[in-house]
């Protein structure tokens, strides 16, 4: 859908501007270029492998890693409740 409007208001100006007409008839001519690297070409991307490893390699370095949190003591728990009325019960 979106093709066929696009293509119906590009006929409309070719049809208004024959500068713009010739433009298009010349980029018609010219061959079409396709980029593409090397075949089978993965630059930048890596495998599934590789990221497992990169995973494992990573989980291996944060076990080796002692800046883990220990704690000494239980933190205070101070649940707030309202009720009814709308006065705060602390239990």
């Amino acid at each position: 859908m979106t093709i066929e409007l696009f293509k119906h208001f590009i006929d409309l100006k070719k049809a208004k501007d024959p500068e713009f007409s010739k433009l298009l008839k010349e980029r018609a001519s010219e061959p079409k270029e396709k980029v593409k690297g090397p075949k089978g070409s993965r630059i930048g991307r890596k495998t599934e492998k590789e990221e497992d490893q990169e995973m494992l390699d990573n989980e291996e370095n944060e076990d080796n890693n002692d800046s883990s949190f220990v704690f000494t003591e239980s933190p205070a728990c101070n649940v707030l409740r309202v009720d009814r009325i709308g006065n705060d019960i602390t239990l």
